[in-house]
């Protein structure tokens, strides 16, 4: 039985829009009445994480209102990006001192965001390891991917060689140094 002067409940959420893995609490209130919620929820506060149209209705006295509604929109969350170094010697990851490296990366969805350099194309004064995500933005929520890493061996130039004579620096016709 439905009957149109119970006011349908009120039905709010921490969040109506989350990423891929995210959650949030459902809350419903009736000005009469207690709440019933559809789609086989329970409880005062379920926890949901996939997307729906979630529903109540309120129930006074076994009569009850037209259901209320709350859209629960679950956005992609961008897999983890595939990190490349180039400029290395041998695509082994190592770099000469005074050789630039470039970092690139490609993500599924977003853009990939390098953390703690400001440029991916440099010339690394040792060795480190470079971190890297991707990011989507859906209009007030940013979802970001697990972190990728990439490491780099720098290899300082070797010191100039130390020449020196056994006998000294006088050198004679058929005498050896």
């Amino acid at each position: 039985v439905v009957v149109d002067n119970i006011a349908s409940p009120t039905i709010t959420a921490g969040s109506t829009k989350f990423c891929t893995g995210g959650s949030t609490r459902l809350s419903a209130s009736c000005s009469d009445g207690n709440f019933e919620w559809g789609q086989g929820l329970a409880g005062d506060h379920p926890i949901v994480s996939t997307s729906n149209n979630y529903t109540a209705k309120c129930n006074l006295n076994s009569c009850l209102s037209n259901e209320g509604t709350i859209i629960i929109e679950v956005v992609e969350t961008p897999n983890a990006p595939t990190a490349l170094l180039t400029g290395t010697i041998n695509n082994e990851n190592k770099v000469c001192e005074g050789n630039s490296i470039s970092l690139s990366g490609t993500c599924n969805i977003g853009n990939i965001n390098w953390k703690t350099i400001t440029s991916t194309n440099f010339a690394p004064i040792k060795s480190d390891t470079y971190y890297a995500t991707c990011v989507i933005t859906y209009g007030d929520v940013t979802c970001t991917s697990t972190e990728s890493n990439i490491y780099n061996e720098y290899i300082p130039k070797p010191t100039k060689p130390e020449i020196y004579s056994t006998n000294g620096w006088d050198i004679c016709i058929d005498n050896s140094t």
